[in-house]
């Protein structure tokens, strides 16, 4: 099976734009963008704030994004240079101070990352007891009766507990505002992730200034600057990830690179896995990609494993309650799903069945046949998303950066993060069918519609 590539850069039949013409477009775009923050800042710090609050400058800041993606799929955007990457990368974090200070509109999930961190600090397992149990009653605080599920012990893996630890303390012990440093944790990987996109953009002979659409991004900015969530810490990893265990291109191996490259896959998948399950799909490929070299992959689930251990008294249901009961009976706005349970019946566990199975079955399929890594991983990680019983804005963000430059996928999934945050309208309950219309019927439409691109002269790359 073959990937088609946008491969602008290396096309010399097409008239580039000047560099003083893109540096301009970038910095129209960051103003343009940087205005819409800070009305949405301004929205966010009314009294009353809620979901929608501020979404039709979030929707606004996706204007220039689409645009910046309509020239680089036209192939006349230069690639860009270190200073030009550099001044952007400035741009880009001038835009995700903004919100930083700003309390979570659309999300409370920040404040369970600062208990649980808090948790740690005091000597307790975080997953052993839940934020409503009267034990730690003692601890409660003002941001105590803002954390979700309450009911439940802590969720995420090891690493992302840590994590939270480790920003929590300079928030709670140095400067009693915990929001702010929790939001720079996760930006921190945000920013992590802009830095390697021009490396794995390379790797894939795709056009660098595709670092231009994750850098603008508004759902990008929001949900890792505005509603400080984890998944950055995930997506930085699993890219990384991928990125080692792709081939340099046109390059020859050097011997270290071949003596530690695979090690570092595997504890960088690890990792991945240990700060959200979700990577744990692509393993499989992983195996398929590295070859001789996946005798180091057995590494993964033994890392992971390990990092129970510090709370392992917890037990073993203690550990696995909070993530059952998301996979078993967590339920959101999600079209696809429902219609997935019209099909069954209208039985909730049957219809998680149904999906878990496809999933699989299509992860089995991609390993069978001959297709790329980039390729396998978007196609599982695009069904185990879209098909979820519960899809969040934020859920979107972990394909984004395999997306880039790709025809086929991006496309359509560009279009479903530059809308999806319509979903905030009448947030945690369906929302309006004209929503549902708007960001899932284009989609679905779009996804098959990418090869269209391809037969139109899209360049091809034989899988290596």
């Amino acid at each position: 099976m073959n990937d088609d590539l946008s491969t602008a850069y290396l096309d010399k039949s097409r008239r580039h734009f000047s560099v003083k013409a893109v540096t301009a477009g970038i910095l129209f775009s960051f103003f343009c963008i940087l205005s819409c923050l800070i009305f949405l800042r301004i929205q966010w710090l009314l009294p009353g704030a809620y979901y929608a609050s501020g979404i039709q400058y979030q929707m606004l800041g996706g204007i220039p994004v689409l645009v910046w993606t309509v020239f680089l799929l036209s192939n006349r955007i230069p690639v860009l240079n270190r200073n030009q990457f550099w001044k952007l990368f400035i741009l880009a974090v001038i835009l995700r101070i903004i919100l930083l200070d700003v309390p979570p509109v659309q999300s409370n999930d920040i404040y369970r990352y600062i208990w649980e961190g808090r948790l740690h600090w005091e000597g307790i397992n975080p997953y052993r007891y839940s934020p409503d149990n009267p034990v730690l009653f003692h601890l409660n605080d003002n941001l105590h009766e803002r954390i979700n599920h309450g009911h439940l012990p802590a969720i995420y893996p090891p690493l992302t507990q840590w994590w939270n630890a480790l920003a929590v303390y300079p928030g709670y012990c140095l400067t009693g505002r915990p929001i702010p440093w929790m939001k720079m944790a996760y930006v921190f990987w945000d920013l992590m992730t802009l830095l390697l996109l021009p490396t794995w953009l390379k790797r894939n002979r795709v056009n660098s200034s595709w670092s231009v659409v994750w850098a603008f991004h508004p759902l990008v900015i929001i949900e890792f600057s505005g509603n400080g969530h984890l998944d950055s810490l995930m997506i930085f990893l699993m890219l990384a990830a991928m990125c080692l265990s792709e081939k340099p291109n046109n390059e020859k191996r050097p011997l270290k690179y071949k003596i530690f490259n695979a090690p570092a896959v595997a504890i960088l998948l690890a990792g991945a896995v240990s700060a959200k399950i979700i990577p744990i799909l692509a393993f499989p490929f992983f195996v398929r990609q590295l070859k001789r070299r996946a005798v180091w992959l057995p590494l993964v689930p033994i890392l992971f494993l390990f990092s129970y251990l510090p709370y392992w008294d917890a037990g073993f249901s203690g550990l696995i309650l909070s993530p059952w009961e998301y996979m078993t009976a967590w339920a959101g706005p999600a079209p696809a799903f429902s219609l997935i349970t019209i099909c069954s019946g209208g039985n909730d566990q049957v219809a998680r069945f149904a999906y878990q199975s496809l999933v699989v079955i299509l992860a089995l399929i991609l390993f069978c046949v001959k297709c790329r890594l980039t390729q396998a991983v978007w196609w599982v990680f695009m069904a185990y998303t879209v098909l979820s019983p519960i899809i969040h804005p934020w859920y979107t963000l972990l394909l984004l950066p395999f997306t880039l430059g790709h025809p086929l996928y991006l496309i359509p999934w560009m279009w479903l993060t530059l809308t999806i945050p319509l979903t905030y309208i009448n947030y945690l309950e369906f929302p309006p069918d004209w929503v549902n219309w708007l960001v899932w019927l284009p989609f679905w439409i779009l996804l098959p519609g990418g090869y269209l691109f391809r037969s139109r002269g899209a360049q091809q790359r034989h899988d290596r």
